[in-house]
């Protein structure tokens, strides 16, 4: 304790910084670990998530390329209260789509206009993909909480000091989640009886 009471200030910002990066890390370090669980089936061992599960693989593949910085510190994140619904549409990214009859689909494909494209994906990827985004969520909310100045520099001010809405926002819950899948799955021609147009 000594130690840290002689630092400077600068120093010790710069340590609470780096501190409360590594809790977020940990924190969804340990919420992953516990989505891959099997319930009662505590002696299985861990699945790998780059193996067992493409949504993980596809989620940590953003998080490692920082895209989630380069969205919240920009122009497309808008900074609003309804942060939960925005966090959602940019980490689904028009890539996966749901019926009113439960199925979903996932974007595999160059074309999404072509049924090929498109991959039925099961009810625990879905469900995997939701966690995941309340992991997004979350990270998005601390990566403003603990803007830098850099990142900070990337927007206006008038929209930094808008900094509560994202901070008081809240996740869509998951039913809201799948809904945005149907509303983009209408949008889209329909997978059954689709017929290719050849030119």
């Amino acid at each position: 304790m000594e130690f840290l009471a002689n630092l400077d200030e600068p120093t010790l910002n710069l340590l609470h910084k780096c501190t409360t990066q590594l809790s977020t890390a940990l924190r969804t370090f340990s919420k992953l670990v516990v989505s891959l669980q099997k319930p009662g089936d505590k002696k299985s061992t861990p699945r790998t998530p780059e193996i067992t599960c493409p949504v993980l693989k596809e989620t940590a593949k953003i998080r490692e390329k920082g895209q989630l910085v380069d969205w919240v510190f920009s122009k497309k994140c808008g900074w609003r209260m309804c942060h939960g619904k925005d966090v959602a549409e940019w980490l689904l990214d028009g890539k996966y789509r749901a019926d009113r009859c439960g199925s979903t689909w996932k974007l595999i494909g160059p074309n999404p206009k072509h049924r090929s494209s498109w991959r039925k994906i099961p009810n625990s990827e879905v469900k995997t993909l939701y966690e995941m985004y309340t992991l997004t969520f979350d990270e998005s909310k601390e990566l403003v909480e603990n803007a830098t100045h850099d990142w900070l520099e990337r927007i206006r001010p008038s929209k930094a000091a808008r900094n509560k809405n994202i901070l008081k926002s809240t996740p869509i819950c998951f039913k809201e989640f799948v809904k945005l899948m149907k509303e983009h799955h209408n949008k889209l021609p329909p997978l059954r009886g689709f017929v290719v147009m050849h030119v």
